[in-house]
């Protein structure tokens, strides 16, 4: 007898010997026991999970013989023989990629009305049906729909994309899902293990993990892998088979990267190339290691140990963080997909193992808040000692002790304090000094100009052609500013009042050479100037010269917007602006809270009605008592002033009154707007009537193709017409638009025509 490969040695024969697929099963076996059959039924899934067996074994299900219809069909009866060895006369099983003619199907489609010959229902098994052409879609169509009693459509497909919406419509459809390694392992082990084949279980893992999900690849590889290892399924037999590296050669490999031994790695790439693997499945390989090590990184125990490796996985886990595993795997998934790119497939994934050792998360910041604060003094080329003598006599004294402060030699916190101190008390007495020389020198200014403005003008005769002769005006008191002596001693409060705004800038020799005051801010500043409150005040009477009520007035306002800067100088927090910035802004929300109160009330204003789009409006409405007083011309000029809004106001506006009495009111809508009308809409045009006339409406809204009266739009249409023609009469009979006609033979264009309430 020859031999049967395992595939189709192994192929189950009852819903009980399948494995997985328990959803599609489920539904089937119950169809079955309640006899709830379909006429169509369309198993998709990908190559070999079962589509075209489990199509075999529901047709022995239906043809049974000995077990009639039921889920568990016998497999001795002649019916269930036949089937399961493919001669079953009414089992008619069509190739749809051979049979893509139009002329196939209706010639298959031709025998369908005979009854069945041997069985009780004639079962047409069509596969790959998604190959089948347009025009025998269309031919199946019918027959599919309503197909005899006795007949059973049973359709495989891989592609259930490309079926037509009118097959899929006609059909039960069921999509059978992908086999898992764990599944196909423990399928594979009974079967080595009833034909009494040795195996290795990393060998099982290696071949459930290249079937992809196909239950027939994993046998078909399993036959492959018997045949290459003679009688036996071996790790490394499957390996060299497969064309894969071994799973210890891939842990070994991992672990050098971890250890980021770069010589170790390009050693194991090196004995690797030796077997010619492919590069881009080593790849692979690790990616689905490292994809172990992060789940057992996060989910501990969660893992089997599928290929004895689980030990060292736990060790890698523990060596590696969390961060580098994932680093370590974005880079493989890139590299991979970028390695056919590189001229040599082994030089492109050196650079990738090298890619991984060298990019490694950066280590987590760590901050101390116990340890003294350390002040980074720079580092300064040494000078020779001409120029260090040079510079210590030319050089002011605060800024050799700025220098000193520079020094690389390590101090303490306390000696950096008393440093600053000494710093900042020279910093103020050089500036103090300063401005003394400066006050002194504007006081010898004024008294020269002083001079020069008392001076006697020469005479007409010496006085020089383009001289004016000088105004007879009395000059005003000139009143020297006084100066105010700063204090020679400084205390040790306002030493440090002024340490934290001076901070810095004292220790960088530029600013302290820039520290001198112009003479004009000295001249200008609160401090070195007294308030003008302080000058003697005198009498109107007595002054020498009259001041304008305007100059008064620009004097008064110039010295209160002076007094109101200092005052925000004097208050202001330097060190807290963000203070300062939250009470400025709470005082101009305060401000902007009348103008917003103001636009408020302008908004919450009621508007003038449009009576340009609802003319009704601008219309006298009569007084009604009672709702039963409505008419159709009365209706017109309800509806617009009932409180509703878009399409609700359209649908009543396109109403039309029937009747009204003291049954209720019957209004009818075209079938356009009528379509529109739910039980919500209803009642908010019944609530609106109601709250019109005070009191319940009853309401009846008919939806009718055209309306037996005039609808309230239009009415309003007719009138918006009027408007129209009114308002071109008017400009037609305009002089302008008379003259212009007569003598440049101008027209009025009337679309442009608008009416304004």
């Amino acid at each position: 007898m020859s031999y049967q490969v395992l595939a189709r040695k192994w192929r189950p024969q009852t819903f009980l010997e399948m494995a997985g697929q328990d959803h599609v099963l489920q539904a089937l076996v119950n169809a079955l026991r309640q006899q709830r059959l379909h006429h169509a039924y369309l198993f998709s899934g990908t190559r070999g999970v079962g589509k075209t067996t489990i199509a075999r074994i529901f047709a022995k299900c239906l043809n049974c013989e000995t077990n009639g219809i039921s889920p568990e069909p016998c497999g001795h009866c002649d019916s269930c023989v036949e089937i399961a060895e493919g001669r079953f006369v009414d089992l008619i099983e069509v190739d749809a990629a051979s049979r893509t003619k139009v002329e196939d199907t209706r010639e298959l489609l031709e025998n369908v009305q005979y009854a069945p010959t041997r069985g009780r229902f004639k079962v047409y098994l069509i596969d790959e049906v998604h190959m089948l052409s347009t025009h025998s879609f269309n031919a199946l169509l019918k027959t599919l729909e309503e197909p005899p009693a006795h007949v059973k459509f049973l359709l495989a497909t891989t592609d259930p994309q490309k079926l037509p919406v009118t097959i899929l419509s006609r059909c039960l459809q069921f999509n059978l899902k992908n086999m898992s390694p764990q599944r196909v392992v423990d399928y594979l082990q009974t079967v080595l293990t009833t034909e009494q084949v040795s195996y290795d279980q990393p060998a099982l893992w290696q071949i459930g993990q290249a079937a992809n999900g196909s239950m027939r690849d994993a046998l078909s590889l399993t036959d492959q892998a018997i045949a290459f290892g003679n009688g036996t399924v071996s790790e490394s037999g499957v390996t060299a088979m497969l064309g894969l590296v071994n799973q210890a050669q891939i842990l070994d490999l991992l672990d050098s990267v971890v250890q980021k031994n770069a010589a170790q790695v390009l050693q194991k790439i090196e004995a690797l190339a030796d077997y010619q693997p492919d590069f881009s499945a080593i790849c692979g390989s690790l990616l689905d290691t490292l994809h172990r090590v992060a789940v057992e990184q996060q989910v501990p125990g969660a893992l089997l140990d599928q290929q004895g490796d689980l030990a060292r996985i736990q060790q890698i886990a523990g060596s590696v963080s969390s961060e580098e595993i994932q680093l370590m795997y974005q880079s493989l998934l890139i590299g991979r997909r970028d390695l056919h790119l590189s001229h040599n497939a082994r030089s492109g994934f050196e650079m990738l193992m090298l890619r991984l050792i060298a990019f490694r998360p950066a280590p987590p910041m760590t901050v101390s808040y116990d340890a003294p604060p350390q002040m980074a003094a720079p580092v300064m080329a040494a000078p020779n000692e001409q120029d260090s003598a040079y510079e210590a006599g030319s050089r002011p004294q605060s800024t050799q002790n700025i220098s000193a402060a520079q020094d690389p030699a390590p101090k303490n916190t306390q000696q950096l304090k008393e440093e600053q101190e000494q710093q900042m008390v020279d910093a103020v007495a050089s500036t103090t000094v300063a401005a003394e020389k400066v006050a002194q020198e504007e006081q010898v200014v004024a008294q020269e100009e002083q001079v020069v403005a008392h001076s006697e003008p020469l005479p007409e005769s010496q006085r020089p052609p383009w001289e004016a002769a000088p105004e007879q005006t009395v000059e005003p008191e000139v009143v020297e500013p006084k100066v105010v002596e700063p204090k020679e001693e400084l205390t040790a409060e306002a030493l440090l009042v002024t340490e934290e705004s001076l901070g810095e800038e004292l220790l960088d020799e530029d600013v302290q050479t820039d520290t001198f005051v112009e003479p004009e801010a000295l001249m200008e500043t609160p401090s070195a100037i007294e308030k003008p409150d302080s000058v003697p005040h005198k009498e109107v009477g007595t002054l020498p010269f009259s001041v304008p009520q305007d100059a008064n007035d620009e004097d008064e306002e110039e010295d209160e917007e002076e007094a109101e800067e200092r005052a925000i100088a004097d208050v202001s927090d330097p060190f807290n602006p963000a203070a300062d910035l939250v009470q400025a802004l709470g005082a101009v929300a305060d401000e902007s809270e009348p103008e917003q109160a103001v636009l408020e009330v302008e908004s919450t204003a009621p508007k003038a009605p449009d009576t340009v789009a609802q003319p009704a409006l601008g219309m006298p409405m009569p007084e009604l008592n009672h709702f039963s007083e409505l008419t159709m011309k009365l209706w017109w000029l309800v509806a617009p002033r009932l409180p509703l809004t878009g399409l609700v106001q359209n649908i009543l506006m396109n109403s039309s009154l029937i009747s009204a009495s003291e049954q209720g009111v019957k209004l009818e809508v075209p079938l356009e707007y009528g379509h529109m009308l739910n039980q919500t809409r209803y009642e908010q045009i019944q609530g609106a009537l109601s709250d019109f006339f005070q009191l319940s409406v009853p309401l009846i809204i008919d939806t009718v193709e055209e309306t037996s009266g005039v609808t309230a739009e239009e009415f309003a249409a007719s009138k918006r017409a009027e408007a129209l023609q009114v308002a071109i009469d008017h400009l037609n009979s305009h002089p302008v638009v008379q003259a212009l006609a007569n003598t440049m033979g101008a027209q009025l264009v009337y679309d442009t025509v608008k009416v304004k309430a």
